[in-house]
């Protein structure tokens, strides 16, 4: 999985973490890594596998993308996304 948002990609290099990893090269950082085609974040199959990132500060999000690569031959969809503001 990717994410790129409308505009700058705020969570470009940010801390990311996920529930599970695939392998060793599959880490929640590929995410945001800035390689799309090259890299991806992927956890153990389940049905409540998660993926999160931190942006470290408030922003105006007006758009998320999530790119999903076909793996088996199937897509892994549906995905259930959260948004949460966090004051610490």
């Amino acid at each position: 999985m990717w994410l790129s948002l409308a505009g700058p990609n705020v969570a470009y290099k940010k801390f990311a973490l996920q529930s599970s990893n695939m392998s060793e090269i599959s880490t929640a950082d590929k995410a945001v890594d800035g390689y799309r085609y090259a890299t991806c974040a992927v956890t153990l199959f389940s049905s409540y596998a998660w993926w999160k990132v931190s942006l470290g500060k408030p922003y105006l999000v007006t758009g998320i993308k999530i790119h999903s690569t076909e793996r088996g031959g199937r897509f892994f969809f549906p995905y259930l996304l959260f948004v949460l503001y966090l004051i610490l």
